[in-house]
């Protein structure tokens, strides 16, 4: 067989879209074997200042080659498109969702990636947390840059394609224990069928237990409506449409970035179920249901 690099790598200035700018480690292959997982730590950033440099995890897509124009010896091209999708920031807000770093991935599904990230309670102290990120479904939505570079800057980490959407499943500061363990180290791991992650935590007793938990997670945030079949419910879910089959209880989003919150008051089935209606924005908008 013949080797070839996976990750292309560019630590000079101007940096390369789709290439890396340092190590990668613990590579997993998505279900589908498209794709491939990996915890990663920033060269250029190591260099800034080593507390900027946060451990983060990012996908190689199979969008490449990403060619570099080498000038320096530890650059090279490689055969895949590789950007993070985890969002970091040095100083996390106690008590918030924000984390400084996010580590021990595991694949849900093809298009999304569970991990644990480390938040500050109220009191500033670590508590790992279990997160997920919802991956672009296409090539377009690989490469198209969000608010921040793809390839970072000289003072700024590599940051996730648009669309890529990091969620918060557990809340556990209130716990006797709060946090996933540590120790055992473990990785996230979901089942084939993409609707339970397994993880470890302690139970109210100290006692490292293995426990499950939907990807979906959060709240529905919304009044809800049935779909005239009665096989389907819709409502708004993490700020974006979604409907709930109402035997299995999966759910799918039906939109993706909304530049505002859709109402929580109503979300409402056409006659013939084939359209959803909302208000956002002083707005009314409707989306196919594909029902």
């Amino acid at each position: 067989g013949k080797v070839s690099n996976l990750d292309a790598m560019d630590i000079t200035a101007p940096y390369t879209p789709g290439a890396l700018r340092g190590g990668s480690h613990v590579h997993v292959f998505s279900p589908n074997g498209e794709r491939v997982s990996f915890t990663y730590n920033d060269h250029v950033m190591h260099e800034l200042d080593p507390a900027l440099d946060l451990r983060n995890v990012g996908v190689a897509a199979p969008f490449g080659p990403v060619n570099v124009q080498k000038q320096h010896p530890r650059e090279y091209s490689g055969s895949h498109w590789c950007v993070l999708v985890s969002k970091t920031t040095p100083t996390p807000q106690p008590g918030s969702d924000e984390i400084n770093r996010a580590y021990e991935e595991g694949w849900v599904g093809n298009h999304a990636l569970a991990f644990i990230g480390d938040t500050l309670s109220p009191k500033g102290e670590k508590v790992p947390e279990l997160f997920i990120v919802e991956l672009p479904q296409d090539e377009a939505g690989w490469k198209a840059a969000g608010d921040a570079p793809l390839s970072g800057t000289e003072t700024t980490l590599p940051a996730p394609p648009r669309g890529v959407v990091q969620r918060r499943l557990t809340f556990t500061h209130h716990r006797a224990y709060p946090g996933l363990v540590n120790v055992p180290r473990h990785w996230v791991r979901c089942n084939p069928q993409g609707t339970q992650i397994a993880f470890l935590m302690r139970d109210n007793n100290g006692i490292v237990q293995l426990w499950l938990i939907s990807p979906q997670g959060g709240d529905i945030q919304s009044a809800f409506n049935w779909h005239p079949s009665g096989e389907w419910l819709g409502f708004v879910l993490d700020n974006r449409i979604a409907c709930a089959h109402a035997q299995s209880g999966e759910v799918e989003y039906l939109t993706e970035n909304h530049a505002n919150p859709p109402s929580a008051d109503a979300v409402v089935f056409s006659p013939d179920g084939q359209w959803l209606a909302w208000m956002e924005g002083g707005q009314l908008w409707i989306t196919e249901t594909d029902r």
